[in-house]
């Protein structure tokens, strides 16, 4: 219970730091999030 309130707060801090107030721009906010990710991987996969 405790592990999906912390990722519920970690994805409201990302909509808040993306300014994400409309239901349709979460889409957009979640594939620029999911992007980062995988751009953080491969730079760490490739040092």
């Amino acid at each position: 219970m405790k592990t999906k309130t912390r990722w519920i707060e970690a994805i409201m801090r990302e909509a808040e730091t993306l300014e994400v107030s409309l239901p349709f721009e979460r889409g957009a906010a979640r594939e620029a999030m999911i992007a980062r990710r995988s751009d953080t991987g491969a730079e760490r996969m490739s040092a």
